[in-house]
């Protein structure tokens, strides 16, 4: 045993413990401290209905749209390559080619104003997010394009 053993062991003897305030009832450990107190009512009835706080559920909204909308950019890829690919054995290469170009900056648009959508729903999260909880980062479409280019 160790010495600070021994000291709560003989304080207990005494008695010193008998008097705390709870002493005989159940320990409150679902209280979280770091919850504003406004809202703890709030959270206990979340809990209680198995229901997660709306911060909780944005922040899985943009893990799955981040996956989802990388999984589209390499669909998207592929099929640019493809079509590229296509275009050089055509009967017309060249023509064939400005009309695939075309197909992939109007792709490009629609994905830019899906990653501009996903950063709206991370600055959400990150605004909704409780101190002490990881923001979102911003999806960089331009880098994450180009990772998937190499």
């Amino acid at each position: 045993m160790s010495l600070m053993d021994d000291i709560l062991k003989d304080a207990m003897q005494k008695g010193e413990f008998d008097n705390l305030p709870g002493a005989g009832k159940p320990l409150k450990l679902n209280d979280d401290p770091h919850t504003p107190a406004e809202l703890r009512l709030a959270y206990k009835i979340l809990k209680d209905n198995d229901l997660p706080p709306d911060w909780i559920a944005a922040g899985k909204d943009v893990d799955a749209g981040r996956d989802k909308l990388l999984a589209e950019m390499r669909a998207a890829l592929r099929r640019y390559r493809g079509a590229l690919n296509d275009a050089a054995r055509s009967e017309q290469p060249e023509q064939t080619r400005i009309k695939v170009d075309a197909a992939w900056q109007t792709t490009l648009t629609a994905l830019r104003d899906s990653s501009k959508a996903l950063n709206r729903q991370a600055l959400n999260f990150n605004l909704k997010a409780p101190q002490g909880v990881a923001h979102k980062s911003m999806f960089d479409f331009e880098r994450e394009l180009q990772k998937l280019s190499v």
